[in-house]
């Protein structure tokens, strides 16, 4: 019995209750992406007030670098956290920690009198972020059904792109409307407003995961969610349920089989399981391949250089010539109102052009168009900086840059995780998704100043063109097309899509693989049965 197979697009009933359903999913989407807009506030703040609190403080180079890269860094610590401390307690547990972090590091932010507490702040807000980063798309991804779900999870980079813009707007209009030493404390408290706003959803009016509850022995709250918090019709919700129940993933002890309502045991697993079934000889070959590609795409997102444009936007516009604080800072706010766009346009078209499509286009230009700005220093001698044509280059291309990033590889990195990743292990692998892609941020924003200092800000886009070519060709060669399946069905998907790349390496070295005995060895159990996430040998090696 497959629900969506039944009930694909509509979720039965009269045209009045599919509007119904409609709408709350669209309100609970939304409200739960105000946690991304604490992150892109957050991003936001960060890259508007660096040039104020480096005067302020009287920072050098690298200070500032391990400022702007401190948001990742400590996001890494939040997503590994994620898993083990939010998981067993459901997912709006995880909203409310996000938020009380994102409001106490704001007022540290706010409130300090030195760099050290700064820092302080900034990484407490970072940690926030790692967990935000972790919850937000899966949730999204399990109240919806498989032909909304690429629409509603793209509210996640949507929000991201909102929060950015706002913090942009916040920065720009506090520049230009006080001339106090310390305006940038009023920029930074404006981050307080989107977690604020959150903890007020979870309090009022956010439901808990339905797959959450039903994967974790509580069925019927599940089923109460479907009918009373999203308006499914009875029959349908409890198809739905269970399907959960059933899903092919999901492995069920001997002991439990006999009681439907009994705990699948999803959780409790801390998140360095995923990395343990990424090496793990035991792991069967559609868990590994839906991890590596999950991990590969979140890698992909910031190994394009984004952050490290974003953050660096006022200090490379400055050496491109233009003198003016509020006009760089006019032109940041409309870089997030570009990025906002480019997100809202690739909601409403990444279930119509599917998910692959869009990534690799979205690569490629970016990997072009980070060249051309690269070659664009390095052409440009000091008399040509700063002229009206240099100047409009420079930000016609960083412009054309966010726009093709948040087409694809924006949202791309939060939606493929979300929906490739099987029911038991899915917050925990989208925790080592994050950590990877905190790593990478990291990694190239606290880079960014030795780069610019050594090699001159084309170097550093030289620097930015190859790492994003390596994303680029992994997108092209690995990521398949997962738009129109239910979370439900990715298992059987990636066995299949497992076992027909293991034929092609074997058809290279002359090898057949093609008969059902050799499949169900190289799975470990037969594709008619289901086949379990964690072999229990695996489970007793960890325990």
């Amino acid at each position: 019995m497959q629900f969506e197979d039944e009930v694909p697009n509509d979720m039965g009933g009269s045209h009045v209750q599919q509007e119904r359903h409609y709408r709350m999913l669209k309100l609970y989407a939304a409200l739960a992406s105000l946690n991304s807009v604490s992150l892109g506030t957050a991003i936001g703040l960060v890259t508007q007030i660096s040039p104020l609190v480096k005067d302020a403080f009287n920072l050098g180079g690298t200070e500032v670098s391990c400022y702007q890269a401190s948001l990742g860094f400590f996001g890494i610590f939040g997503a590994l956290s994620a898993s083990t401390l939010m998981d067993p307690y459901g997912r709006l547990p995880s909203f409310v920690i996000a938020s009380a972090a994102f409001l106490l590091g704001t007022g540290i932010v706010c409130s300090a009198n030195g760099y050290v507490w700064l820092m302080i702040g900034t990484a407490i807000i970072g940690w926030a972020s790692g967990v935000g980063l972790s919850i937000d798309a899966i949730y999204i991804a399990e109240l919806s059904t498989r032909l909304q779900r690429g629409y509603f999870v793209t509210y996640s980079e949507i929000a991201i792109s909102l929060g950015q813009l706002f913090g942009f707007a916040c920065g720009f209009t506090v520049d230009i409307s006080y001339g106090l030493l310390n305006k940038w404390r009023i920029i930074a408290a404006c981050g307080a407003i989107p977690p604020a706003l959150l903890l007020i959803a979870v309090t009022l009016i956010l439901p808990e995961s339905p797959r959450w509850l039903a994967v974790n022995g509580e069925p019927q709250k599940a089923k109460d969610v479907l009918i009373y918090a999203l308006d499914v019709p009875q029959d349908d919700a409890e198809k739905l349920v269970h399907f959960m129940l059933h899903d092919k993933s999901v492995e069920i002890t001997s002991h439990e089989r006999g009681d439907p309502s009994a705990p699948l045991r999803e959780n409790n697993k801390p998140s360095f399981i995923a990395f343990y079934l990424l090496f793990s000889a035991k792991t069967p070959a559609p868990i590994r391949l839906a991890i590596i590609i999950a991990v590969g795409v979140a890698a992909s997102q910031m190994i394009c250089g984004i952050d490290v444009i974003t953050y660096n936007f006022s200090f490379f516009m400055a050496s491109a010539g233009m003198t003016s604080s509020s006009m760089i800072s006019g032109l940041i706010v409309v870089y997030g109102g570009i990025k906002l766009l480019a997100a809202i346009i690739s909601a409403n078209i990444i279930d119509k052009t599917g998910r692959r499509p869009l990534l690799v286009f979205s690569s490629i230009s970016i990997t072009f168009i980070i060249c051309a700005i690269s070659i664009s220093f390095g052409l440009a001698t000091p008399s040509l900086r700063g002229t009206a044509a240099f100047v409009t280059i420079i930000i016609s291309l960083v412009y054309t840059h966010v726009f093709c990033f948040e087409i694809g590889l924006g949202p791309g990195c939060w939606l493929i995780p979300s929906e490739i990743l099987f029911n038991k292990i899915r917050l925990p692998a989208m925790g080592l998704c994050t950590t990877t892609n905190r790593i990478i941020t990291t990694l190239l924003v606290s880079t960014s100043f030795v780069f610019r200092d050594r090699l001159g800000w084309s170097g550093l886009f030289v620097w930015l063109t190859f790492t994003s070519a390596i994303g680029a060709i992994f997108l092209i060669t690995q990521l398949p097309e997962t738009a129109g399946k239910s979370l439900e069905e990715m298992y059987a998907y990636f066995e299949s899509l497992s076992f027909e790349r293991r034929q092609a390496r074997a058809s290279l070295l002359g090898v057949v693989v093609d008969d059902e005995k050799k499949r169900s060895s190289y799975y470990g159990s037969s594709s008619a049965v289901v086949t379990p996430l964690l072999a229990t040998e695996a489970d007793s090696d960890l325990q």
